[in-house]
C-alpha cells in the first residue's frame, strides 16, 4: 500500500508501523483521522479467517475504556480487511524504554495502575490480548496508558499456527502455558505478560532474557528456573508491587492475581497489613518490657 491509496471509505496518508501480520496507517476517513490495520493478503484467503475476525473485531467494537484503543470500523476492499482505531498521540512504552531503562518508580506504579484496570476490564467482557508487550501499550501525550493491538491478536495468533507453524505472541512476555496449547490460554495468561513487562520497567532487563527464542522459551518452561526478585535489584520498589510481579509470574495460572482496581493492590499483599500489624505489637510488648524494668529498679 501507497499513500493517497484508499481502503473502503479511507485515504491512506502516513504508514505508522509495519510488520509480518500487518501495516498500520494514518488515514482519513467519515470522522476525520484514524489510524488503519491492514490485514495481510495471505490471511484474506481463509474465509473462516476472516469471518472470525470480524466477529472479534464486532466484540472489540462494544468497549469502552480508557485504557483500552477505540474500534470504529472493521471492513473489506479489494480483497484486504482492516480496522479502524482511535488515532493516539504520544508513543509507545517500548519507544519509552529505548530512552531510560528502568523507569522511575512513580512512573512504573502509575503504567501498573492503568494496565491492570483495562485488563481487568477486557478480560470481564470476555476479551483476552494474547501479546501483551511494551510494543501494544500505548502512552498519551496526556499521561494515559492504552491497550493496542486488542483482541484481534488472538485469531491472528491461531492464523500464524496454521499458515507458518509459529507463534504471533512475543515469546519472552508469553506464559508457559502459552508453549504448550496456545489455543485454550486464559487471560491468566495476560496477568503472566503483565508481569514481565513490569518486572522490565522496574529493573530495566526481563526476568527470562536469552539470545535466541529457543533459549527463552527453554528459561520460561524450566520450572527449576527462576527469575531475581526485582525488590533485589530494585530495592527502593514499593513492597506490594514486588509482592505483585512474583504472584503474575507464577508458572501455575491458577495462583496468579485475579486483576481489579488499581486501589485493592494493596490488599493482595497479606503480609503487608499484617507486617504493620506484628511491628506495633512488638513496639507494645518492647515497651512493656522496657516499663517493667524500670519499675523494678524504683
Amino acid at each position: 500500500m501507497n499513500p493517497n491509496d484508499t481502503l473502503g471509505a479511507y485515504k491512506l496518508t502516513k504508514r505508522l508501523a509495519h510488520g509480518g501480520m500487518g501495516e498500520v496507517w494514518e488515514a482519513e476517513g467519515p470522522k476525520g483521522r484514524v489510524a488503519l490495520k491492514i490485514i495481510p493478503e495471505f490471511l484474506m484467503h481463509d474465509r473462516a479467517l476472516v469471518d472470525r475476525l470480524r466477529r472479534e473485531a464486532e466484540a472489540i467494537r462494544r468497549l469502552s475504556h480508557p485504557g483500552v484503543v477505540r474500534l470504529y470500523d472493521f471492513g473489506e476492499s479489494e480483497g484486504r480487511a482492516y480496522l479502524a482505531m482511535e488515532l493516539l498521540k504520544g508513543e509507545t512504552l517500548a519507544e519509552r524504554l529505548s530512552r531510560q531503562s528502568p523507569l522511575p518508580v512513580d512512573e512504573v506504579e502509575r503504567i501498573w495502575r492503568g494496565l491492570a484496570e483495562a485488563l481487568a476490564y477486557v478480560h470481564a467482557e470476555g476479551i483476552i490480548h494474547r501479546d501483551l508487550k511494551p510494543q501494544n501499550i500505548f502512552l498519551t501525550e496526556e499521561g494515559g496508558v492504552k491497550l493496542i493491538d486488542l483482541g484481534v491478536a488472538k485469531v491472528l495468533d491461531e492464523a500464524s499456527l496454521t499458515v507458518t507453524g509459529s507463534h504471533f505472541g512475543t515469546p519472552a512476555y508469553m506464559s508457559p502455558e502459552s508453549f504448550r496449547d496456545s489455543k485454550n490460554v486464559t487471560s491468566a495468561a495476560d496477568v503472566w505478560s503483565l508481569g514481565v513487562v513490569l518486572y522490565e520497567l522496574s529493573t530495566g532487563h526481563l526476568p527470562f532474557p536469552g539470545t535466541t527464542a529457543a533459549s527463552i522459551i527453554a528459561k520460561i518452561s524450566d520450572t527449576n528456573v527462576t527469575p531475581q526478585s526485582p525488590a533485589l535489584i530494585r530495592p527502593d520498589l514499593p513492597a506490594p508491587l514486588g509482592y505483585f510481579i512474583g504472584r503474575c509470574l507464577d508458572r501455575n495460572p491458577a495462583m496468579r492475581p485475579l486483576l481489579g482496581m488499581a486501589s485493592h493492590f494493596h490488599a493482595a499483599a497479606p503480609w503487608a497489613t499484617s507486617v504493620k500489624i506484628h511491628t506495633a505489637v512488638a513496639g507494645c510488648v518492647l515497651a512493656a518490657f522496657l516499663f517493667g524494668l524500670l519499675w523494678a529498679k524504683i
